[in-house]
């Protein structure tokens, strides 16, 4: 999208013509129709008429109400999309979607809600986006987004769910440790945003949520496991290194590979559910310029010292469900 001098600004008005009947001798007025005398008000055909017009406008007036202006920055600066598209922007902000398709001259852009961006996905290029909630005199929707922090809970060894989890780790690492703490990570905020994004890829490709994720291991590292599981942002690809898939978040299929190479303080890892949706497979080749999956996916997998890897490129594609501490 870029500036076009002759786009013409929105003007948004929550007046509406009111519809005045005084008396049967006087005029009934609305638009451009005129009900002049008793004979033509009882005239069943001026009533539909007069009903026909009268419905025209309101829905006309209604839908001009609704209409709650965006914008799009362009070189130029910020320009106002035109009615349809803010309507179509607008009503997928008021159902509180993170991420929104949108078709337009036979172009598909991609809207982020929580970054305010609109990115065009022929080119790739990103323009900043804005809602104009001066233009309008209604009081804006206000999201009600759940509470920060995290609280941690330590799962008893005697609970199904632990014996999932300590399942999973054993996998590659019996043997390998002499205890393991495990502990439930409850961040409502990280949920919220992740079960959004998951509806959302689930959506775009028809499937069931349960089949575009995973449980994946992660090692911190260097990093403070608190510092992603406490936050508001979580896996964070932007904070990320360079690895030989790219700059994204890499999780592992094997507990041994993020514990003996990237466990935090030699002890701790996350297990985390990962949204891998539709995977692009490398397999053995590698691609370290990436910065995102190859278009039309959602993720990447890569084969390392006989381990599946995965790694995603964007916020709220993982949450990190367990802390798994062991010696």
């Amino acid at each position: 999208m870029g500036c076009t001098s002759s786009q013409e600004q929105l003007s948004c008005s929550n007046e509406k013509e009111t519809i005045k009947e005084e008396s049967k001798e006087h005029c009934s007025v609305n638009a451009e129709v005129c009900i002049e005398h008793k004979a033509s008000i009882n005239d069943p055909r001026a009533k539909d008429k007069y009903k026909a017009v009268t419905n025209a406008n309101t829905k006309e007036d209604s839908n001009s109400v609704n209409v709650v202006p965006w914008l799009y920055e362009t070189e130029c600066g910020f320009l106002l999309c035109d009615d349809k598209m803010s309507k179509e922007i607008e009503e997928a902000y008021q159902s509180n979607q993170v991420l929104y398709k949108l078709y337009k001259n036979n172009k598909g852009y991609e809207i982020d809600f929580m970054h305010m961006t609109l990115t065009d996905l022929s080119t790739g290029k990103v323009q900043t986006i804005k809602r104009n909630v001066l233009k309008i005199n209604s009081t804006p929707k206000i999201k009600e987004l759940p509470p920060l922090g995290s609280t941690e809970i330590v799962l008893s060894d005697k609970t199904f769910e632990h014996e999932e989890v300590k399942r999973l780790f054993d996998e590659t690492m019996y043997g390998h440790y002499t205890s393991l703490k495990i502990t439930k990570i409850i961040n409502l905020y990280l949920k919220h945003f992740y079960n959004q994004k998951l509806q959302y890829i689930s959506n775009e490709h028809k499937a069931k949520p349960k089949n575009m994720i995973k449980m994946l291991f992660h090692g911190t590292k260097r990093t403070d496991p608190k510092v992603i599981y406490d936050g508001t942002e979580g896996f964070n690809p932007k904070y990320s290194s360079k690895g030989v898939w790219g700059r994204g978040i890499y999780f592992s299929s094997s507990a041994s590979f993020s514990c003996k190479r990237y466990a935090h303080s030699n002890r701790d890892v996350i297990l985390a559910c990962v949204i891998t949706g539709k995977c692009y497979d490398y397999d053995t080749e590698t691609n370290d310029n990436l910065i995102k999956p190859p278009n039309g996916y959602d993720s990447v997998r890569g084969y390392a010292l006989n381990t599946d890897v995965f790694i995603i490129y964007d916020l709220y594609m993982a949450y990190p469900e367990y802390l798994l501490s062991f010696t």
